[in-house]
């Protein structure tokens, strides 16, 4: 698989609260997501689901759309893609719950492509099962997104940087290897000091991540600065793609650095991501 989005921020959204909705979608934010899943209790879960049908058939295609849906082992997962083949409607992304194998995205997607919706496919990685397949869970994404609240809770530890580093790793090894889009994890203090999710997105950015997960509007400025591909970066990227294919590709110069294969390959990503944006 591959993506069409390289989000720098997700702000996640109760689909019943219809006030935070609208204030989220006057955020910079790059993709609001609507979540019918943890968010909405189990007797309003009904609600949820047309009140998301309706926001999805009069939202502005101004930016992607996302949903993240209840688990594939749960009733509610046949009533959520129901709600969508009944309206004919589906957002740009889907994001999956509690996947364990590349099997349950592969049954999604059949689901839907028989109804012909064809969604792009996120998937939360959040479970012991989900790290030991990843790769199998990666092949059949468009996305993989870090779930440290509940990863945690299975492990029976603390949601800090070194706990969460080993799957960090893991998901965008995964991510890269089949090019698609790698999103961390919220930052849930977001009642404290900006300091700890601008140290954590550096880190992130470090790692190979594209984008970050929002659980508050005031998150989305900080992590859209940090998660941004800079123009110098983008000025380079083309300098270097320009060079490579003038001199007709292996090993040459520019300015005092030495670029082959594989500063073209990151070039080419860096202007990829930065195209998958809109």
């Amino acid at each position: 698989m591959s993506t069409k989005f390289y989000a720098r921020s997700i702000l996640y959204t109760p689909a019943l609260d219809v006030l935070v909705l609208k204030k989220a979608q006057k955020t910079a934010a790059d993709i609001c997501l609507l979540d019918i899943e943890d968010s909405v209790p189990p007797v309003r879960k009904e609600d949820a689901r047309r009140l998301c049908i309706e926001i999805l058939q009069a939202w502005p295609k101004t930016r992607p759309t996302a949903v993240r849906i209840n688990e594939i082992r749960s009733p509610e997962f046949l009533q959520d893609i129901a709600a969508f083949v009944a309206a004919k409607v589906v957002p740009d992304i889907i994001v999956m719950t509690m996947v364990d194998s590349g099997v349950e995205v592969e049954i999604l997607r059949t689901l839907l492509g028989r109804q012909h919706l064809f969604p792009e496919i996120y998937v939360t990685i959040e479970t012991p099962a989900s790290i030991k397949n990843l790769e199998d869970i990666a092949r059949e994404s468009n996305g993989l997104i870090l779930g440290s609240a509940d990863l945690a809770a299975s492990l029976g530890v603390d949601i800090d940087w070194d706990n969460m580093l080993y799957a960090r790793q893991r998901l965008v090894v995964a991510a890269a290897r089949y090019e698609i889009a790698a999103i961390d994890t919220a930052c849930f203090n977001f009642e404290g000091s900006a300091a700890e999710l601008q140290e954590e997105s550096r880190r992130c950015v470090s790692l190979g991540y594209h984008g970050k997960v929002a659980v508050h509007p005031a998150q989305v400025p900080v992590i859209n600065e940090i998660f941004e591909v800079k123009d110098e970066a983008l000025d380079w990227a083309r300098r270097v793609i320009e060079t490579w294919e003038r001199a007709g590709g292996g090993v040459e110069r520019l300015g005092d650095r030495m670029i082959g294969p594989p500063f073209v390959k990151k070039a080419q990503q860096l202007l990829r991501r930065a195209s998958g944006r809109r």
